[in-house]
């Protein structure tokens, strides 16, 4: 049963439903961020220059970058590869640990096999003990430099994909919570300032709503002289005056066979969708058929394509068709 305020009532419950969305999707990205902030912490901040005194107490300075004259150690990563039961074995070399004087202590550098250069730079790990009993020259510092992969490649794919969102949501999410208890702020309601204010708009959609009654209802929507309304899931509301076509879509996936209701609409290039059942599908063509022909769309592929290309000759054989019709 309809009652007065129903309108609002759903808006209010959409804008509520965004807001707590939107939350706890900015929650999850700073979760993520939290839990990986010393990778964003660096990467924001670093590299850093590798010293002894960077070198006595890193903190959470972990990307570094360290130039000089780099030599072998005759250290390498090895990996053993054995066929037939081990009777055949090939070896190749995977990695190979150079030195680097820094402040008159060996910095210990693992590159990759065919790396070349003066400038080293990667994470920086604990030296381990087996690569540090083998240096004779020099006592080592006790972190050595990861630089086989980019540090700022080397990192959490979650962090990829939390990082950009967050940026993303923010404004919305800011947005979200200042309209919060606007229903002008719904996109159903914005679409129709041309027919007056929010509270003028909403009293002319209840008023035609009370009217109608049950007998208004088509599956999941109100049809009225002046309005096409959804009140479930969201609020969805189609000004009569600014319909231009409606149809169905049909598609078919791997998870089954989807209906959608189509609406175009004057002055918005892209249209409207709303998943429908079959049945409920036919109901509302029928409806809408009998009470207005001229919005009904029946090859709905041919007719996108126009709008997307002539969308202003459509809208004025669209208004032609509709004023043959009143007459």
């Amino acid at each position: 049963m309809i009652a007065r305020g129903v309108i609002k009532e759903t808006a209010l419950k959409d804008n509520r439903g965004a807001a707590i969305a939107l939350t706890v999707l900015a929650v999850i990205c700073l979760a993520v961020l939290g839990y990986n902030w010393r990778y964003v912490y660096n990467f924001a901040t670093g590299p850093y220059t590798f010293d002894s005194a960077l070198s006595a107490a890193p903190g959470p300075r972990e990307f570094v970058r360290a130039t000089g004259t780099l030599v072998p150690t005759g250290v390498v990563e090895e990996l053993t590869i054995r066929l037939l039961r081990g009777a055949t074995e090939s070896k190749s070399v995977t990695a190979q640990y150079l030195a680097m004087n820094i402040d008159g202590r060996l910095l210990i550098v693992k590159t990759e096999p065919d790396f070349s250069g003066s400038t080293a730079e990667g994470r920086l790990v604990p030296l381990p003990v087996a690569v540090g009993a083998s240096l004779k020259a020099l006592p080592a510092h006790s972190w050595m430099i990861d630089a086989e992969t980019s540090y700022r490649w080397d990192f959490n794919l979650f962090v990829m994909i939390a990082a950009p969102l967050f940026v993303l949501v923010l404004p919305f999410l800011v947005h979200s919570l200042l309209t919060l208890r606007s229903p002008a702020s719904h996109s159903a309601l914005k679409k129709l300032k041309r027919f007056g204010t929010t509270d003028q708009v909403v009293m002319k959609i209840e008023d035609e709503l009370l009217r109608a009654g049950d007998r208004g209802r088509t599956g999941p929507l109100w049809i009225t002289p002046s309005w096409i309304v959804r009140l479930e899931p969201t609020l969805g509301v189609w000004a009569i005056a600014d319909l231009m076509g409606v149809g169905v879509k049909t598609t078919t996936g791997k998870s089954g066979t989807k209906t959608e209701l189509v609406f175009w609409n004057r002055d918005q290039s892209i249209e409207d969708s709303m998943t429908v059942s079959e049945p409920e599908a036919r109901e509302i063509m029928a409806a809408i058929g009998a009470k207005y022909p001229w919005a009904v769309v029946e090859d709905v592929a041919g007719f996108d394509t126009r709008w997307r290309s002539s969308r202003a000759q459509i809208e004025r054989d669209v208004d032609a068709r509709r004023k043959a019709v009143v007459r």
